[in-house]
């Protein structure tokens, strides 16, 4: 995750640093942050098939329990030698021909070394290696916890860092040697997280093995009573009542088996499918967050290799020329610091593209196994005409989908561009509380008319200057909306009828709602890069104008309610089996409109 320290700018007083750091507006450095922050966010979708088992293993422990033990028994993890005075109130003390044999030993040697079958306990005793105290069984085969000197010993005789000795939970137990060998200290320890993720992958091999058993034992039976049932029909004429019943017995053996087989089918594979289609889901998502961020980033590289170049060609330009380059050092010398600063960005963007890659890698090679997974537990239990009819249906939602892609790709390549440098349809600032506040009055004066013209009698009269006062304030309030400044409304009473039927007072909160709701739906998506279709913008158009709580008295959709209203859509329509809730969702547009507010200041 990138650090504060990193992007710091050195002051002045400062001695200058070998390496330059990346320096980055504080808008590029969260923008970093939040790549990091999705980055650690799918750290947790990196866990194999086993390690997607073992989570569905542990948060179902007690449907599990014989896996779960398995999974988490300790296991040795080495056998290191006696040495330690911790050791010696395991064995026994020595005897007179064990004394004898150090004490000859330790003469010949010049006192340096005596019998390897000997150590010496706290009291100065001798005790022998060969030799375990008359304990219990029950105590010699329990394990035993080790003290640190212990556990320093052990992890360095056994190659283990001291982290990995702690996080293995680390302890001891004894077991006697052959007849003349030394008694065995076992280190034992808790399994590493692969080794759990592989015998969880292990165990699941199993159930789907033993699934497949039985399914294809079921596809069997079937296409045996489909076949005796054919026969039934053809040879209805040479049976008689006592050979139907006989059939009909065994029909409804068969069947009875079928359905058993079904039900246990069912009852090991769903636990096991749910849980996978999560993960599926998930794993989706998070390759389709880091591929729209990695196009980002490329954009982000290329916009520093472009502004590299230009400054590496002024560069050029200037000492290639005789008259000025001489006067013109000290500005070559912040050119070229500014450029050294350039490529430290665009390197270190290139860095983070590929961490990216790196995660989206792993995380491609977890969905694939995934996929062959499901694929392989749709398939358990089918004969092979359904797996033929449901491939062939498959294929055809592909490519109907491909299709409507690729229509989706040409109607938004025939759309007008938005201009330049906002990346959106309207200007930058819509909606801002000022615009809100001229709508709200807008609309307040189209009915303080309205309250004036029903004090007339005539009338076709008042029909007619009310439509005309309500079209003058929805034109206005319009025009607000889209940033298309009018002056209010002036009326221009005429003493005319008029044949044009008025509309309702909710009808006309319904189109002034209509015009709000289609800015909105205009600006919010692209805040998100999401592409839609017309049928997508409609939706969100009626579920803007059609959502409870929508009607304020001024008749206009503010900031508030739309990111409440397309949070609420997103999460529903879109959104429906991604990891983002409703409410973060919500965070998240409200963040993109303030931040887009501040660059379009």
């Amino acid at each position: 995750m990138p650090n504060q320290e990193d992007f710091k700018i050195d002051s002045p007083e400062q001695e200058p640093e070998l390496e330059i750091k990346p320096e980055y507006s504080e808008e590029t450095l969260n923008n970093l942050l939040q790549i990091d922050l999705m980055m650690e966010e799918d750290e947790k979708l990196l866990n194999g098939l086993g390690g997607v088992e073992r989570k569905r293993i542990e948060d179902n422990k007690e449907d599990n329990k014989e896996a779960y033990k398995e999974i988490y028994a300790r296991v040795e993890i080495g056998r290191v030698s006696l040495k330690g005075k911790q050791d010696t109130g395991m064995l026994e003390v020595g005897g007179m021909g064990l004394r004898a044999r150090n004490f000859i030993r330790k003469i010949v040697s010049g006192g340096k070394k005596g019998s390897e079958y000997v150590l010496k306990n706290e009291s100065g005793a001798l005790v022998d290696k060969r030799k375990l105290l008359g304990l219990s069984d029950s105590y010699i085969k329990a394990e035993h916890p080790l003290e640190n000197v212990e556990i320093a010993a052990a992890a360095e005789e056994l190659g283990l860092d001291i982290g990995e000795a702690l996080r293995r939970d680390l302890s001891k137990k004894y077991a006697k040697g052959e007849k003349g060998a030394k008694v065995e200290k076992i280190i034992m320890g808790q399994k590493t997280d692969q080794e759990k993720d592989k015998i969880a992958g292990d165990i699941l091999e199993g159930r789907l093995k033993d699934s497949e058993k039985t399914g294809a034992d079921m596809v069997k039976q079937r296409e045996g009573l489909a076949a005796m049932q054919r026969d039934m029909v053809k040879f209805e004429g040479d049976l008689d009542d006592n050979a139907k019943k006989k059939l009909d017995d065994e029909k409804e053996k068969i069947e009875t088996s079928i359905k058993d087989k079904q039900a246990e089918l069912n009852e090991k594979l769903e636990p096991i499918r749910t849980p996978m289609e999560k993960r599926q889901a998930e794993l989706a998502t998070g390759l389709e967050g880091l591929s729209v961020m990695s196009k980002d980033l490329t954009a982000e590289e290329e916009k520093y290799k472009n502004e590299i170049k230009i400054l590496d060609d002024k560069i050029k330009r200037i000492k290639g020329s005789e008259k000025i380059k001489d006067f013109m050092g000290e500005e070559i010398g912040k050119w070229e610091k500014e450029k050294a600063k350039l490529e430290a960005n665009k390197q270190a963007f290139a860095n983070k593209k590929k961490e990216l890659e790196i995660m989206a890698k792993a995380l491609k090679s977890n969905k694939d196994e995934i996929d062959k997974t499901l694929a392989r537990i749709n398939k358990i239990g089918k004969t092979k005409e359904e797996l033929k009819a449901e491939e062939a249906e498959k294929q055809r939602a592909e490519k109907e989908e491909k299709e409507k892609k690729q229509k989706e790709q040409e109607g938004e390549s025939t759309k007008e561009p938005a201009k330049a440098g906002s990346g959106l349809l309207y200007d930058a600032d819509l909606f801002n509380e000022k615009d809100e506040k001229e709508a709200e009055e807008a609309s307040k004066k189209g009915n303080d008319m309205r309250k004036n013209w029903e004090e007339d009698v005539d009338e076709e009269r008042k029909e007619a200057e009310a439509e005309d006062g309500e079209k003058a304030a929805l034109e206005y309030l319009k025009n607000i909306v889209f940033k298309k400044k009018t002056a209010a409304p002036k009326v221009k009473a005429e003493n005319k009828p008029s044949t044009t039927t008025v509309e309702t007072g909710q009808q006309k909160k319904e189109k002034t709602l209509s015009h709000s709701a289609e800015g909105w739906v205009a600006l919010l998506p692209q805040l998100l890069n999401l592409s839609l279709n017309d049928e997508q913008k409609g939706k969100i158009k009626n579920y803007f104008v059609n959502a409870k709580g929508v009607y304020a008295p001024a008749a206009v959709i503010n900031e508030k309610q739309a990111v409440s209203n397309m949070s609420n859509f997103l999460k529903s329509e879109i959104y429906k089996k991604g990891k983002k809730t409703k409410d973060q969702i919500e965070q998240e547009l409200t963040d993109k409109i303030k931040l887009h507010k501040k660059v379009n200041k």
